[in-house]
């Protein structure tokens, strides 16, 4: 994954009126940044700008460029690439913030580039000029460099549907998808589906026997997923719990699993998918656990310290089956994107085969539970008032909270679940919002190469069946449809 870098540009951009104006209109930036530190020529990367005006001003013309920068520091006059938004509006206070996307030309020659920033207006005869200067916070480098590779999908709620059914009966409590589906969601340019299970139906009693129904049904769904074409990310979605006849029981609480439990049902399901050559070809990763979250124990630790020793448990089992498959690690605190380095301070697994790859979750609502009890334009005013342009600013700086910890220690990353409600509930005008400020979200997962998967897509899931849902499939008597949020998704394929 490519380093970015926070940019505080230092613009100085005043509103300068005719001789015998009295009014004074200044801007200052307001959280500029590059997505990349460093791009190839013929390579996209995105800047979001964002500017702050100290009274109302309209008819501005902000016109953002990038200039090459000579060997002495000397900004060019010509503009390499222009951006322009032709007649804004400024409201007193309110930041605004431009997503400026660029394809940096294949004729581009290798060197320091810079954003320069251009305001103009008519109005009263007003012209607003810039000034940029070149720091080592307002330019990027074009060089050459190998990209990452990454994927992108759906998670399909079948398998780890009913947790309150357990362990449940195939076909009345949970289900699987059928090879029509998966062969259509590949066709629709998907590289990867996310497989939620649970644990206790796949495990009946800790330090037991796997359940061959259940892991059936996995491996049957594995082999699917190969014949259509389509990666799978293998998913236990227990929240650092597991729950039996006495109840639910945590991990690093007395009586829950132990270590050596969690690591022991790991290690069997290793095993047992191993055992099908066709099924593991499939695994893109395990996903050791679905956002983990609990109270701590009485050993003094907290939580986040509980579940790293727990995750290592799990990798550490997988590694000695000699599984050296990729292995997703969530985060503590329901693996939120925009938490995880208050959770986690550095790196917490050592593994052997170093095939690690870090797993977050993001939802765009304000409390990011993923519930969107608000509407579009609610969520729009409470971005704001926090500080942010837009709902999708908003997102993305949650997103960037997580990629700059994967930059800074040079870690493999993914957004394991990220969603925002379709029109199938919310109605076409405010969907079209919530597509845009999805857009905003996975332009900035393409700018930092991160792979994700969109919750959600399921079996039996309808048009009416989830405010999140991305597709209809077909079963049941149901037509396969796609609904709103899947634009985005489709519009953001994944580069495997």
């Amino acid at each position: 994954m490519n380093s970015r870098n926070f940019v505080l540009l230092a613009l100085l951009l005043n509103l300068l009126y005719t001789p015998g104006a009295h009014a004074r209109v200044s801007f200052q930036n307001s959280g500029t940044y590059v997505t990349r530190a460093s791009v190839d020529a013929g390579s996209p990367i995105a800047i979001y700008s964002g500017f702050v005006a100290s009274e109302n001003v309209s008819g501005v013309k902000v016109r953002l460029e990038i200039r090459k920068v000579s060997e002495s520091g000397t900004i060019s006059s010509d503009a390499l690439v222009v951006n322009e938004f032709p007649n804004e509006s400024f409201v007193a206070g309110q930041p605004r913030t431009y997503k400026s996307s660029y394809l940096i030309p294949g004729t581009a020659g290798p060197g320091k580039y810079a954003l320069a920033a251009f305001l103009e207006s008519s109005t009263s005869g007003a012209t607003l000029y810039s000034r940029t200067a070149v720091t080592s916070k307002n330019s990027f480098m074009v060089v050459n460099q190998q990209h990452a590779a990454y994927v992108r999908g759906i998670n399909i709620m079948d398998m780890g549907i009913a947790p309150s059914a357990l362990p449940g009966v195939h076909g009345v409590n949970y289900t699987r998808p059928t090879f029509a589906s998966l062969q259509i969601l590949k066709n629709r340019g998907l590289d990867v589906v996310r497989l939620p299970f649970l644990w206790e139906r796949a495990q009946h009693a800790l330090g037991g026997p796997l359940d061959p129904g259940y892991m059936g049904l996995l491996i049957q769904t594995l082999k699917d997923c190969r014949a259509a074409g389509l990666k799978a990310i293998v998913d236990m979605h227990n929240y650092a719990r597991y729950t039996d006849d006495e109840g639910k029981k945590y991990f690093g609480a007395p009586g829950g699993p132990t270590r050596e439990q969690y690591g022991d049902a790991w290690a069997r399901i290793s095993a047992f998918i191993r055992s099908d050559a066709d099924a593991y070809h499939a695994v893109y990763a395990y996903d050791i656990m679905n956002e983990p979250h609990h109270p701590a124990g009485s050993s003094g630790l907290t939580g986040a310290q509980i579940w790293e020793q727990y995750a290592q448990a799990a990798v550490s089992a997988i590694r000695a089956t000699g599984d050296t498959k990729l292995i997703h690690v969530e985060g503590y605190a329901f693996s939120s994107a925009s938490r995880w380095p208050s959770q986690h301070a550095t790196p917490f697994i050592v593994d052997p085969a170093s095939n690690v790859m870090y797993q977050a979750h993001l939802y765009l609502d304000n409390d990011s539970s993923g519930t969107y009890s608000l509407a579009f334009d609610e969520e729009e005013a409470l971005s704001i008032a926090q500080g942010h342009a837009s709902v999708g600013a908003r997102a993305v700086a949650r997103l960037k909270n997580f990629s700059d910890w994967c930059t800074q220690f040079d870690q493999r990353c993914f957004l394991g679940e990220f969603g925002w409600p379709g029109a199938h509930f919310v109605g076409a005008a405010d969907a079209r919002k919530w597509n845009h400020a999805g857009d905003d979200l996975m332009s900035f997962m393409d700018a930092v190469e991160m792979g994700g998967t969109l919750w959600a897509t399921g079996s039996w899931l309808t048009e009416d069946g989830n405010i999140l849902n991305a597709y209809v499939l077909p079963r049941d008597g149901h037509s396969f449809k796609a609904l709103s949020p899947s634009e985005v998704l489709e519009n953001h394929r994944g580069r495997p």
